[in-house]
């Protein structure tokens, strides 16, 4: 009966941790989301200067990571120049990307940016992986 009961025992835990594999498998396939800003007009550069220090403390917890951060951008086509810069942050997904926007944290500063500035913010999903 003992070795019956280990027997189950072990399954279970077989059963347990595919299943948890597979829950990171689903998750790890999960796009990649992008926070894709264009600032066009900042209304007081030094407080607004603050404000950006502060930004990396609040994408931290959330996997964020800047990918572009005030650059120009450059037009390859005959299109009219957007004006002022881009900022692109990374998120491992959109749920992380959301709860970043929506967390105390962000939250707490984003007044500082929309008193500040003017443009667009806006989320996009990346490719799926493979």
């Amino acid at each position: 009966m003992k070795q019956v009961f280990t027997a189950v025992l072990a399954a279970l835990g077989g059963v347990i941790a595919g299943a948890a594999g597979m829950a990171m498998a689903v998750e790890s396939a999960a796009p990649k989301a992008y926070y894709v800003g264009n600032v066009q007009e900042v209304k007081d550069t030094v407080t607004y200067r603050d404000y950006a220090t502060k930004v990396q403390d609040t994408i931290n917890p959330f996997g964020g990571r800047f990918i572009v951060r005030g650059a120009e951008p450059v037009i390859l086509d005959a299109s009219r120049k957007p004006p002022g810069y881009i900022v692109v942050i990374e998120f491992p997904n959109m749920r992380n990307l959301r709860a970043w926007w929506d967390s105390p944290i962000y939250s707490g500063i984003r007044p500082i940016r929309e008193r500040l500035t003017t443009g667009q913010n806006y989320a996009v999903e990346g490719v799926p992986p493979g």
